[in-house]
């Protein structure tokens, strides 16, 4: 066993201590402290100087930390806060109870009689002790939670064997040497160690750990490979296509930290609350003592007009002014005691740390803790097309022109990440259309959105069929009958049909017809959708023919078709306008401008560094039913913060009020206090536990 190992096992143990001494010996001193107080035995002097001991301990040693944090609130942070609170309600009901415990000590010696006035030990060690225990709880499940993040770290694949295609040859490099287009030789059976794409041929890869997905997937040529996740099946060689520091792993793990760190419009409220929270609770204990000096009617103990009248308190009967203070300083600690926020402070992180962890094991990525706040308002998800309602893999299925000019249009197309650019490159690679790749030519090339990629040299372009109309470019030579011919033999009820063209010196030299195909999930999840009374629309840049066929498919209205990328935003600021909060999804840099217009973006591509770092939310797990998961877990995480909210905050709002008058008795303030943390723990817990539903979970039928 390491050094490391060996600290963190006496860190838990130690941790552990400190949450169950306190409460062995706290818990019997309140147990045996309210049967006197229901049953009016009067307890021997002994007993007081072992409730001394005990409460000395367990205040001062295993409460020591919020003594500390209590001094560098108010004379470092110039602000009294909870940990101020905990400390004033623990050291009042000490040292008045130390008086009392001297006072009648010396009274018994002289006379021999022992006052029967009842002292506050039990209160403040079980304030300690239920704090300590709450903290303690909360922190297991937050690391419990963080344990899904963790075992994501453990998937970070230190070394990787690159693979030289020219020799022939095998190095072992760190992962994090490794450069955009890499090969790297993965044996079958080990981790994947870096984000790529399947380069010689397919296999099977063990996703679980990142995408929820229990059952391993089938990964084709040209298929994304996840760093971290198993090879399952054969040898294969990937092409290394996103670098260790910018992984889906690192990306995870780093974001979920940042949220941790950040806070949303919740928890900042309850910090702006929590600032006042203090001091309100100090002015109302003082009014609480202040009423029971100078109001002694305004409650008749003896009468047992409380909430809690079958509590014996004779002990504080009378009018005189030392009962009355007393009474009042009884009050006093009980309306501190009843207001200790231990629950407060937890509510909102540990909510929003579930529902990460959540997200990160049904591989989404939560970017920001706002997520949480503006899921509340969404009632219109509006999608992209390709490779968002459809599948994106697309194929080549008809090449018009030469085949020569295949191997200039691969390396252009290898710079863009779109799934129309994949798939072009996947035809020129599996049908040998390839030769030696000339690095330098790529200096030449840039991606445009909405166009395509341009090579600025020589004036060459690959783009849309509609663009290059627009541009009024001409067909070579008979493409153009070649092309109509073609067209005309197509059935649009098959499959999705998009053509992309090659033009050079103004000449369309080559067309590519691709075929997509609709998701199988998209009809599940929008018909969710609709069932949530949450609005659908599709904009895309693809023609009103294709767009139909996909709308009439998944049986959506509201269709946008031959929109540039400009455009898809100005769309979205509309529908804004008619007070809708739209959730868009997109998957490509042309979806950049409709991102940040959206009020809460899903990025479905791990390919766009722009997309991803634009959108609110990305998925690893490239389909439709994510996006239906994504927003249930941060509905299911937003209820869990108002439920825990309401309990932290609406039982002081219910209880102050009564101690104050004096209904509620200290040590009953101690049984309130203990119930609403674990509300709020149990609360969270039953959020943990919780299973996030699958889109087509009840449509089996289907």
């Amino acid at each position: 066993m390491n050094d490391k190992n060996k600290i963190n096992i006496l860190k838990k143990y130690s941790e552990f201590i400190n949450m169950i001494i306190p409460l062995l010996l706290s818990v019997p001193l309140m147990v045996i402290e309210m049967v006197t107080m229901i049953s009016g035995i009067h307890l021997p002097l002994y007993y007081d100087w072992l409730a001394f001991a005990i409460a000395t301990i367990v205040i001062f040693y295993f409460g020591k930390e919020y003594y500390k944090w209590c001094i560098i609130e108010i004379f470092k942070y110039k602000s009294i806060g909870m940990s101020t609170l905990i400390t004033l309600s623990t050291s009042v009901s000490y040292v008045y109870s130390t008086y009392l415990l001297i006072y009648k000590t010396v009274i018994f010696a002289r006379t021999g009689n022992l006052p029967h006035i009842m002292s506050f030990y039990e209160v403040g060690a079980t304030i300690i002790a239920i704090v300590n225990a709450g903290e303690y709880i909360a922190k297991k499940i937050r690391d419990k939670s963080n344990q899904d993040i963790n075992n994501l770290s453990l998937l970070l694949v230190p070394k990787a064997i690159l693979f030289n295609e020219s020799k022939n040859t095998y190095e072992e490099v760190d992962s994090s040497a490794l450069k955009i287009n890499d090969l790297v030789y993965v044996k079958k059976g080990t981790k994947i160690p870096i984000d790529g794409i399947i380069y010689d041929k397919p296999t099977d890869v063990d996703e679980a750990l990142l995408t929820g997905e229990t059952k391993s997937v089938y990964k084709n040529v040209g298929d994304r490979v996840i760093g971290g996740t198993i090879n399952l099946s054969t040898d294969i060689i990937i092409i290394v296509k996103s670098l260790q520091t910018n992984s889906i792993l690192s990306s995870i793990i780093n974001n979920v930290k940042k949220i941790e760190n950040s806070k949303n419009k919740t928890q900042r409220m309850i910090d702006i609350v929590a600032k006042f929270f203090t001091p309100v609770i100090i002015l109302s204990a003082i009014l609480a003592f202040l009423l029971q000096m100078f109001v002694p009617n305004i409650l008749d103990i003896s009468n047992n007009s409380g909430l809690f009248g079958n509590v014996n308190l004779d002990w504080i009967n009378g009018n005189t002014w030392e009962i009355r203070a007393q009474k009042g300083l009884y009050f006093f600690i009980a309306t501190l005691t009843i207001s200790c926020p231990c629950a407060l402070g937890i509510a909102s992180p540990l909510a929003s740390l579930i529902g990460i962890s959540k997200g990160a094991k049904n591989g989404i990525i939560f970017n920001n803790s706002e997520v949480f706040e503006k899921i509340k308002r969404i009632n219109k998800v509006v999608f992209d097309k390709t490779g968002t309602l459809t599948t994106g893999n697309l194929k080549v299925s008809k090449i018009i022109g030469s085949t020569n000019n295949l191997n200039k249009i691969y390396e252009m197309e290898k710079i863009s990440f779109h799934p129309l650019a994949k798939a072009i490159v996947n035809y020129c690679i599996n049908n040998n259309y390839v030769k030696k790749s000339n690095k330098e030519l790529s200096y030449n090339f840039e991606e445009i959105a909405g166009v395509g990629v341009y090579d600025k040299k020589n004036n060459e372009y690959i783009c849309s069929l509609k663009y290059a109309f627009e541009k009024n470019f001409k067909f070579e030579n008979n493409m153009e009958k070649d092309y109509k011919k073609y067209i005309d033999s197509f059935s649009n009820t098959q499959l999705l049909q998009v053509i992309v063209v090659y033009v050079k010196n103004k000449m369309i030299k080559n067309i590519i017809f691709l075929e997509d195909e609709v998701r199988e999930d998209a009809i599940f999840v929008i018909e969710k959708f609709r069932k949530m009374k949450i609005d659908i629309a599709m904009i895309t840049g693809d023609s009103k023919e294709n767009a139909y066929n996909i709308g009439n498919k998944l049986n959506i209205n509201e269709i946008y078709y031959e929109i540039s990328p400009n455009k898809k935003a100005n769309i979205i600021k509309e529908m804004q306008k008619d007070n809708k909060q739209i959730v868009y999804v997109g998957d490509g840099i042309n979806d950049l401008e409709a991102l940040k217009q959206s009020d809460l973006s899903f990025s479905i591509t791990q390919d766009n560094e722009s997309a991803k770092s634009v959108a609110d939310v990305n998925l690893v797990y490239l389909n439709i039913n994510s996006i239906y998961k994504a927003i249930v877990i941060a509905k299911q995480t937003r209820i869990a913060i108002i439920t825990n909210l309401i309990w932290a905050f609406g039982y002081n709002l219910i209880t102050v009020p009564l101690a104050i008058l004096g209904f509620i008795p200290a040590i009953v303030g101690v049984y309130i206090m203990m119930l609403s943390d674990i509300t709020v723990n149990i609360n969270s817990l039953i959020f943990k536990f919780i299973k996030v539903p699958d889109a087509h979970h009840n449509n089996k039928k289907h």
